[in-house]
């Protein structure tokens, strides 16, 4: 997650293939979460991930215990985690308590971005979120799956659609660009821009971030 994107003096990128990864540049990138583990075992409940953000901030993840426990499994490029698609997540917090965290109160231009690979069609599926739940979305932000079986970029109740039908067992690279000098949000694919339109409301809230 980076805020300054469009900022060339202070925004920075990260580059990321199916076999190796840059290392870190500066900039002010606020999360970047490999997410790897031991292969074919779950995450423990109520249990900070360590080392869960390799960027500078080092913010912490968290599981909870309320829910269901992803598990590590094979990723693009090391392990990653995989998630039931119900009710796994982690989340910003310590401890299985998730917790809002200012590093991510993002109130200008930023970039999201994973790696992905859908398990399952027609079923919405959050990536990176920051918003609340049910209309209006609190000013939050999130790249997602939607039950359409297309990516998209969203801030409070305005989103940018991407065009690609996602196939199960696929691996994706989505990014999503929100510009706040031009209110403009775009939808990238594997490196491709699909789509670019009108994003608003933007603003801090208290929401925690999740991941899944």
């Amino acid at each position: 997650i980076n805020e300054k994107a469009g900022d060339a003096g202070n925004g920075s990128v990260k580059y990321y293939t199916n076999n190796r990864i840059t290392e870190e540049m500066a900039g002010d990138i606020r999360l970047m979460a490999p997410l790897n583990g031991t292969l074919s075992t779950s995450t423990d409940a109520n249990t900070t991930i360590a080392n869960a953000d390799a960027s500078v901030k080092l913010n912490p993840l968290t599981t909870s215990g309320t829910e269901g426990q992803p598990a590590y499994a094979t990723g693009v490029r090391g392990t990653g985690l995989t998630f039931d698609g119900v009710n796994d997540y982690v989340c910003t917090g310590t401890t299985g308590t998730c917790a809002d965290d200012t590093d991510l109160d993002i109130t200008g231009s930023f970039t999201l971005g994973a790696w992905v690979k859908p398990n399952a069609n027609s079923v919405t599926m959050p990536i990176i979120s920051k918003l609340a739940e049910g209309a209006g979305g609190n000013g939050g932000y999130t790249i997602a799956r939607v039950d359409d079986n297309k990516f998209y970029v969203r801030i409070n109740d305005s989103s940018v659609a991407g065009t690609t039908t996602t196939a199960t067992g696929t691996w994706y690279f989505v990014v999503g660009v929100y510009d706040s000098n031009s209110g403009l949000g775009r939808i990238y694919v594997n490196g491709v821009q699909e789509n670019s339109g009108a994003l608003s409301g933007l603003s801090d809230n208290s929401t925690p971030l999740s991941v899944g």
